[in-house]
């Protein structure tokens, strides 16, 4: 290229192709769906009906937690965004990612990043946030190294080799070493 030539820029994904986008809260980053994430996901009317027959307004306390996560609103996504805290489980946090990928994927790859999100964008759960990468990892790879420049967009870029580091080494390479030191 000339001095005075520049670079074209590649055109932005439709809403309607198969391969999607999200821009951030913190800035004009994109999230890159999976490539099933422009497919239809179910029939939206059935889960809307699901939705409306909840009684999760008339169950209390403890109640509330199994209504949600016996399905009663329809919508895995919704259950993995309100259920999923610091406290959760590694595996709780796998069972209900894997519900809501195969509900909706591009939903659920955008709450997994909100797991992460450390500016005033998300939940800020770290851990919850690796375990969510593992399984992306191991499940889906494509669209995890696809979404790698957005870690530093919505937590920071030393979760890159942190991610990386527990791919290697185990997922729970940190736990062992801390318990080997306290020893």
């Amino acid at each position: 290229m000339e001095s005075g030539e520049s670079k074209p820029k590649p055109p932005k994904p439709s809403s309607t192709s198969p391969l999607r986008a999200m821009s951030s809260a913190a800035g004009d980053h994109l999230i890159l769906g999976p490539p099933v994430a422009g497919l239809p996901v179910g029939n939206a009317s059935s889960s809307a009906e699901a939705g409306s027959t909840s009684t999760a307004g008339h169950v209390a306390g403890a109640e509330v937690v199994e209504h949600l996560q016996s399905g009663a609103f329809g919508n895995p996504c919704l259950s993995f965004f309100a259920l999923v805290d610091r406290d959760t489980p590694p595996q709780h946090l796998r069972d209900l990612l894997a519900a809501a990928w195969e509900h909706d994927a591009l939903t659920a790859l955008k709450l997994v990043f909100n797991l992460r999100g450390v500016r005033d964008n998300g939940k800020g759960d770290r851990e919850g946030f690796y375990t969510a990468a593992l399984w992306m990892h191991q499940y889906h790879p494509r669209t995890l190294a696809g979404n790698l420049s957005a870690f530093a967009e919505f937590g920071y870029i030393k979760d890159f080799p942190e991610l990386l580091y527990r791919i290697i080494h185990g997922a729970d390479a940190r736990k062992v070493a801390k318990a080997k030191s306290k020893a």
